[in-house]
């Protein structure tokens, strides 16, 4: 048996106090609804993943799904993973306009591979959907558009950082970053493991303001924005929020589970903080963008009979996270701030251990 938690954050960047107020707020409700999903017999990792990523799709404060980014022609392009360690299946989508919750979409990919699989096609079923000609297959899934993606708030981004692109380039980059609401991933993610030791994770973006029509971020590509894997013992999951070129450069979250997965999959006597942070500094040692805050991971890893150990890093970068134990729920919520020595960021991990 496996400990049950399931984390999850908000993404990286810059949260005036109001926003912050209200983060932490969405952070702790979201938590209690899916720690208690977490809690049915019933439920599996996978549900608690894509349950818990819609209800942040849901909220405008979040870059995803309503109130998301909006790209140079002002609409609302979506990307969304789910993923399962049980034979690493995953459902993606990119650049996807039109629809309100792009991870019921990724998840719905998923269960038409299992459902096909059983099956004798010769027809292999998608596992990742991009653009507007993806929106007949969710037309024929039985998902309805929805009109209403762009808020008042992500119109006012949008117009304010126009303004700003009219001026010079070193105008043009002071002007973006003095506006916080400008500055944002806010990319959501989840990962959660259930007492079988089925190990899944989500994640969901409108992507950076201001991109290309037809860009596809990390949250779309398997292997940059999150990554679920098993080796014998040892359960890992990860999601990333960020600069997605980079991410999907280094293929972020799969090579920071491969790593994980290498120094502790035999033993959990390694404390995950420590093997996270080294593993995740590495990774950002070459190619990092100029923005040492633009990079944020949550990784879960998790020991059967043993304990299940949460660690997430990055400054600006706010989480929580819940475990559902047989007496006693543990629920931890955290909004991490900039982490300074000497003038310059450093690096900050949080870890948590469940039994």
């Amino acid at each position: 048996m496996f400990s049950p938690v399931v984390a999850i954050h908000c993404g990286v960047g810059i949260f005036d106090k109001d926003v912050k107020v209200q983060t932490q707020s969405l952070l702790e409700s979201t938590l209690r609804q899916a720690s208690k999903l977490l809690k049915e017999e019933k439920s599996n990792a996978l549900t608690v993943c894509t349950e818990t990523c819609r209800l942040l799709e849901d909220s405008a404060l979040t870059n995803a799904g309503i109130g998301s980014n909006l790209t140079n022609q002002g609409s609302v392009e979506l990307d969304a993973t789910v993923m399962t360690s049980e034979h690493e299946m995953h459902g993606s989508v990119g650049a996807l306009p039109g629809f309100k919750n792009p991870v019921l979409i990724a998840r719905k990919l998923i269960d038409e591979q299992l459902m096909k699989s059983n099956k004798n096609s010769y027809l292999v079923p998608p596992s990742f959907l991009a653009g507007a000609n993806a929106t007949e297959w969710c037309l024929n899934m039985g998902f309805s558009p929805y009109k209403d993606l762009i808020t008042n708030d992500a119109l006012a981004s949008f117009k304010k950082s126009q303004r700003c692109l009219k001026r010079n380039a070193s105008e043009t980059d002071e002007c973006l970053r003095k506006d916080a609401k400008c500055h944002r991933f806010s990319t959501v993610g989840v990962v959660a493991v259930n007492q079988s030791g089925r190990v899944c994770t989500a994640t969901s973006s409108g992507g950076v303001l201001l991109k290309e029509p037809g860009r596809c971020g990390s949250s779309a590509v398997v292997g940059a924005g999150c990554w679920a894997e098993k080796r014998n013992n040892c359960r890992v999951a990860v999601t990333t929020s960020g600069q997605g070129e980079f991410l999907i450069r280094k293929q972020f979250s799969s090579r920071l589970c491969s790593a994980i997965l290498s120094q502790s999959e035999d033993s959990s006597c390694y404390p995950l903080g420590p093997v996270f942070e080294n593993a995740f500094s590495s990774l950002c040692h070459s190619g990092m963008p100029t923005d040492q805050d633009c990079v944020g991971a949550v990784c879960l890893r998790s020991f059967e009979d043993e304990e299940t150990e949460v660690s997430f890093t990055t400054n600006l970068f706010p989480f929580a996270v819940g475990a559902v134990g047989l007496e006693v729920d543990q629920m931890i919520t955290e909004f991490n701030e900039p982490n300074c020595v000497d003038g310059k960021q450093k690096l900050r991990v949080t870890s948590q251990v469940f039994r």
